[in-house]
């Protein structure tokens, strides 16, 4: 997910947990990963909503003073349903096995060299 860039640190440590989106179909999932700044956020609910449910606390979590701010930040492109994520920030960690393997992978020339397989017994 794509935020402002004046709401990327508010992600981070917490404060904005949530987020209006109107899409024509939801592009996240409730349990999914996305990498996010140094970390991940970790989807924990989608729900599809109505104009009439988007209130003054919503738009307050979501990071923005109004309701009229969130939905002028909320549209892109030529959907129309109104999906309410909540979410959390979990910043990488160096002990996960999960993350080593993902950065292992990143450099395709290194992935290839640490692949190959040598025979100790032919010469150099």
């Amino acid at each position: 997910m794509v935020f402002k860039r004046e709401l990327r640190p508010r992600v981070v440590d917490g404060t904005i947990t949530q987020t209006i989106r109107i899409w024509t179909s939801p592009h996240v999932k409730a349990g999914g990963r996305y990498r996010f700044e140094d970390g991940h956020l970790c989807v924990t609910a989608v729900r599809e909503i109505t104009l009439g449910d988007i209130n003054a606390a919503m738009a307050k979590r979501s990071g923005f003073d109004n309701v009229i701010e969130l939905l002028r930040v909320a549209k892109h492109g030529a959907g129309c349903k109104f999906y309410l994520i909540d979410f959390h920030y979990e910043p990488n960690n160096s002990n996960s096995v999960k993350d080593k393997v993902v950065t292992a992978r990143i450099p395709g020339r290194a992935t290839r060299k640490l692949g190959r397989k040598t025979n100790p017994k032919s010469p150099a």
